[in-house]
């Protein structure tokens, strides 16, 4: 079996690369591991439900297998008090990576490097570097895709995602989080309650999300950009992921489930049909009220 690398894939032609981040909160919104210290426990208690996420997100057009290892490091663990289990987690999730990479033919990240970095409201790294320099100087120093990824939505990513464009010749990343970030709030840690005003991030952001319409604009302008290396990072689920995918052109198996409204027996066209006749009071039902 021939599986097309990293390099290859970026290179024109080569289709990009579609990467299904996000691991961290969906497991935290099923239940799996708590909000806060965000330890990727979910691996050592369920392995299986963490497998079952990696072959879900191939099913929706990821050309990336990521190992589940954010936050399992020595000090995350130690707040837990499992430090002990710091190479069984690692080993673990590398492993289980690794087998669905070879089993669907996709990529289990690792080298070359890929190298992206969270833009938070300023346009400038936390060394106060602007970020179209510190990707070029990463470029310079041999990474072989440079980019932003999590922090910001499609909405204000994009714009620095322009000019880091500008800035380097070689792949850029666009990772951004699914929720609807605003110019007064370009981070999903940022947004508030329009209600009560209060701080929404980490555990009720979910009135932010983003629909799958949006993350289709937002893929498709990356494209038009020149965005090689793309995905959605936390937030993210396989619908999304989905958009994503066959905007950069491609066919996994979650196209066959596709939606078709043309087949609603109320919004669509076999709503017309006698046995549905039911079907035009009931939709302004739904929607006016009357």
């Amino acid at each position: 079996l021939f599986i097309q690398g990293l390099l290859d894939r970026l290179k024109e032609g080569g289709g990009g690369v579609v990467v299904a981040e996000g691991y961290v909160r969906e497991f935290e919104r099923r239940g799996y591991l708590s909000a806060g210290v965000f330890v990727p426990v979910v691996v050592l208690e369920h392995p299986d439900m963490v497998k079952r996420m990696h072959e879900e997100f191939v099913h929706a057009g990821s050309d990336v297998v990521l190992a589940f290892t954010y936050y399992g490091h020595r000090d995350k663990l130690r707040h837990i008090g499992r430090e002990d289990e710091l190479e069984k987690l690692n080993r673990t999730a590398l492993k289980m990576a690794r087998e669905v990479a070879d089993k669907t033919g996709t990529l289990m990240a690792g080298l070359p490097a890929v190298i992206t970095m969270t833009a938070y409201i300023p346009d400038v790294t936390t060394d106060d570097v602007p970020f179209p320099e510190a990707c070029r100087k990463l470029e310079e120093a041999g990474a072989a895709v440079v980019g932003l990824n999590c922090g910001r939505g499609p909405a204000t990513m994009l714009p620095l995602i322009k000019e880091i464009r500008k800035e380097c010749k070689g792949p850029v990343a666009a990772v951004p989080v699914p929720y609807r970030c605003t110019d007064e709030s370009r981070t999903f840690q940022s947004l508030k309650d329009p209600v009560t005003g209060e701080r929404l991030y980490p555990t009720n952001i979910s009135c932010f999300e983003c629909n799958r319409s949006d993350i289709r604009k937002f893929a498709e302008e990356a494209k038009n950009i020149g965005v090689k290396y793309i995905g959605v990072c936390c937030g993210n689920n396989g619908g999304l992921t989905r958009e994503v995918a066959q905007v950069y052109g491609r066919k996994p198996e979650a196209c066959k489930y596709s939606p078709d409204i043309s087949l609603s027996c109320v919004f669509g066209e076999s709503s017309k049909e006698e046995k549905y006749s039911r079907s035009s009071k009931i939709r302004d039902f739904m929607i006016k009220g009357n």
